[in-house]
């Protein structure tokens, strides 16, 4: 099993949140919402917390600074290439026990490792250069493409790249409004140039599958689970004095197998 570094994570409050990023719009539109929100939820000191029907996982108490991000992925095997895990490498030393933390639920087959500051940092909506991409595929693209005149972007399907905000929404709307025409068949993307486009283009452009993005100055972490959606463990390995060592996501779990499977079938 081959353990790579991916990324890296600034703990600055000692606070790592391990939330599906691709659902981050459930916690507010603007940072103030969001730091609003994520207050809320972390209210008390339990290690699981929901906003919605969003679960996430809380770890507390964790040492400050900056710390790699490694993943394993499986060497052989029916699940071959897919991700054991992915950890945030804390201290080194020998564990002692290892800590279940709870499970996170994945809606968007993607992870983000926040510190709690980082966090309150997202901005959702509004974008950092005032331009948006608009992507669309599958189906009748061909013919959609002849339509609106425009051609493939760089990672491989049609559309337009670095609009100015206000003509991407104008391009959105009228794709949206060909697709409830139900004329062609396609599906579209509408990215405006936000914390996650940013995070994501690295994520679409990296054999990793992952990215990282600073966010108050911290740098944080996120990546493809590489099984899809589902729900996944998160656990700390502690030493015989009870402290951090790693923090880990678990991906090759039974359900996670038996989900691939059936999305297989």
């Amino acid at each position: 099993m081959t353990r790579t570094q991916i990324g890296e994570i600034d703990l600055r409050s000692g606070t790592l949140v391990v939330v599906d990023f691709g659902c981050l719009s459930l916690f507010g539109s603007s940072p103030t919402e969001v730091r609003a929100t994520l207050d809320t939820a972390l209210a008390g000191d339990g290690t699981e917390a929901r906003v919605g029907a969003l679960a996430f996982v809380v770890a507390r108490g964790l040492p400050t600074g900056r710390f790699a991000v490694t993943s394993a992925r499986l060497d052989d095997g029916e699940y071959e290439g897919t991700r054991r895990d992915v950890t945030v490498e804390l201290r080194d030393g020998e564990t002692a026990r290892t800590v279940a933390l709870g499970t996170m639920l994945v809606d968007t087959a993607r992870v983000g490792l926040f510190d709690r500051e980082a966090l309150a940092e997202w901005n959702e909506h509004e974008p950092s250069d005032g331009l948006a991409d608009v992507a669309f595929w599958g189906g009748d693209e061909d013919e959609v493409a002849r339509r609106f005149g425009v051609g493939r972007i760089a990672e491989g399907v049609y559309g337009r790249e670095n609009l100015p905000y206000a003509e991407a929404v104008e391009l959105g709307r009228a794709l949206h409004a060909l697709r409830e025409s139900r004329e062609l068949r396609f599906a579209f993307d509408f990215r405006p140039h936000t914390h996650p486009f940013h995070l994501l283009a690295q994520i679409r452009a990296r054999e990793d599958e992952a990215g990282t993005i600073e966010l108050g100055g911290l740098t944080s972490c996120g990546l493809m689970t590489t099984w899809g959606d589902g729900w996944f463990p998160v656990e700390l390995d502690v030493d015989a004095a009870e402290r951090p060592l790693r923090l880990r996501v678990v991906f090759d779990t039974e359900q996670a197998e038996e989900t691939l499977d059936a999305v297989d079938a």
